[in-house]
């Protein structure tokens, strides 16, 4: 049989088998081979599927890979590589419009859900404002730093242009410790301070700083810091304001 033929067959049956049941009972191997069809359209791509895994030990993290190192896997193209790189930014993307439009974010419980999603796929330290309105519902998201070698720098100035951009009522912040606790250190401790006394100034008070990681959140509510430092500050957060739970 022609060598085409057997690949266009092959293919076909893996779309059906998709089409039958979803990812269900598929190899890591064989998920990320029918990810390739779209970029390699006319290949059997079974045996780059097994090297990408090979060269970066899981499926997981070929999707998390920088282009640059894909892009040196033998069979792999920029386009392919921008394309696989692209996928979990396009499902943080999906699971944080989808979340955005649900229940209002009134608990510590709540937001530390919500942002597992918006910090799916980031291995860099990354701050994210979130903007809600008196009744705890979400406004807008908004990423404010993305860290580098030197660290992640958080410029007061675009957190209090986000906050007023997107009416806010009251703030929270996030972000994420990639490969280290959550517990704050005694950086972000000052930092959330300092931030909160900018915020005091126009009247937005911050109600919760949630540090995350793959597999645990600190939310500074929930330990009672918050409270402290808007107390400490003389921050009042006005009575129309939803009530946070710290659960």
């Amino acid at each position: 049989m022609d060598t085409n033929t057997t690949h266009i067959n092959h293919r076909q049956r893996m779309y059906e088998r998709y089409r039958k049941s979803g990812l269900d009972g598929f190899a890591p191997h064989e998920a990320l081979e029918m990810m390739l069809y779209y970029v390699i359209p006319r290949k059997d791509v079974n045996p780059l599927a097994h090297s990408l895994i090979d060269t970066f030990g899981s499926f997981s993290n070929v999707l998390d890979a920088h282009p640059d190192d894909l892009i040196k896997v033998p069979g792999v193209s920029e386009r392919c590589a921008v394309y696989l790189n692209m996928l979990p930014k396009l499902m943080r993307l999906y699971n944080t419009q989808k979340a955005q439009s649900s229940t209002p974010l009134d608990s510590a419980s709540k937001v530390i859900d919500f942002i597992s999603d918006l910090f799916y796929g980031w291995n860099k330290e990354v701050f994210y404002l979130l903007c809600l309105d008196a009744k705890c519902s979400l406004t807008q998201y908004v990423q404010i730093s993305v860290g580098e070698t030197g660290g992640l720098h958080v410029h007061p100035k675009k957190v209090v242009e986000s906050a007023i951009r997107y009416n806010s009522s009251q703030v929270i912040f996030a972000h994420n410790h990639p490969s280290g606790v959550v517990t704050p250190s005694d950086e972000d401790i000052l930092f959330t301070r300092r931030l909160a006394v900018v915020m005091a100034t126009i009247d937005i008070p911050v109600i919760d700083h949630v540090i995350i990681n793959e597999t645990s959140a600190y939310s500074f509510a929930r330990q009672g810091e918050m409270q402290q430092i808007n107390k400490d500050v003389n921050i009042r957060i006005a009575s129309p304001i939803q009530k946070y739970s710290t659960t």
